[in-house]
C-alpha cells in the first residue's frame, strides 16, 4: 500500500498481481513526502515508510501491506474525502492466472490433492487473503488497472508521483518456482467452484479487456 498525501495518490496491493514489484518501483521514484505512507515489504526486506508502519508484529505488517481500501479507510489511513479527491489505483489480474499463482505461492509441494480439498471447501479456514476475490479491492474511488499492461500502468502511476517512469521494470518477487499447468487439475467441479467464487472478478476483467480492445481498434 502506498499513500501519498503530497501527490494525492494511493495504490492498494492486490495479492498475486505484481503488487510487490509495483510498490518497490513506486518507492524507487523517490518522491514520497515526509507524511506519506508505504507499507513494509517483508519478502524483500523493506521496512515501512512513516512512523505508522514502525510495527514489529510480522502478521500485522503483512495485513497492512495488503489492506483493502475499505479496511484502510476504517483504520484511519485516509478520509472518505481524500479517497474521492485522490488518484487511487489497484492492479487487476486475469482471475484464473491469479488463482494459479496463488496455488503456486501457497501449496506447491502438496499438489494435486490440495487443490481438490480447496475446491470441496475442506480448506476454507486455511485460505488467507491471497484467495480473496480481487473485487474487494475496488470500492467507489478506486480505478482498476490491467495486469496485462503491467509496465505501462506502473509508469503511468510513477507519473502520478512526479516521476517519468522506468524503461525496464524488473520482477522483484519470483518466490515459489514453477508450477505445472493448471489444466491438469481443472476438473468440471473446479471450474464451477472458480466461476462461483470469482464471478465479480471475471465479469470486471472481461469488461476491462473489452474496453481495452475497443480503444485499440
Amino acid at each position: 500500500m502506498v499513500i501519498s498525501f503530497k501527490h494525492r495518490f494511493m495504490f492498494f496491493r492486490n495479492p498475486k498481481a505484481g503488487s510487490t514489484t509495483t510498490e518497490i518501483i513506486l518507492r524507487m521514484c523517490d518522491t514520497l513526502g515526509p507524511d506519506d505512507i508505504a507499507s513494509a515489504l517483508l519478502s524483500v526486506g523493506l521496512y515501512g515508510v512513516n512512523a505508522r508502519t514502525a510495527i514489529t508484529d510480522r502478521e500485522h505488517l503483512y495485513l497492512e501491506a495488503h489492506m483493502t481500501p475499505a479496511q484502510a479507510l476504517k483504520e484511519g489511513y485516509f478520509t472518505e474525502q481524500q479517497l474521492e479527491d485522490f488518484d487511487c489505483y489497484m492492479i487487476l489480474r486475469e482471475p484464473k492466472a491469479r488463482l494459479m499463482s496463488s496455488l503456486k505461492h501457497s501449496f506447491k509441494p502438496a499438489f494435486p490433492n490440495i487443490f481438490e480439498q480447496i475446491v470441496t471447501g475442506e480448506l476454507d479456514d486455511k485460505l488467507n487473503m491471497v484467495w480473496d476475490p480481487q473485487s474487494i479491492y475496488i470500492i467507489p474511488g478506486i480505478t482498476p488497472l490491467l495486469f496485462d499492461d503491467f509496465k505501462d500502468n506502473i509508469n503511468f502511476m510513477c507519473g502520478k508521483l512526479g516521476h517519468p517512469g522506468f524503461p525496464v521494470i524488473p520482477n522483484f518477487n519470483r518466490a515459489g518456482g514453477e508450477l505445472a499447468k493448471g489444466e491438469v487439475y481443472w476438473t468440471p467441479q473446479a471450474e464451477e467452484w472458480y466461476v462461483n467464487r470469482y464471478a465479480e472478478d471475471i465479469a470486471l476483467y472481461n469488461s476491462l479487456m473489452e474496453d481495452r480492445t475497443s480503444v485499440a481498434a
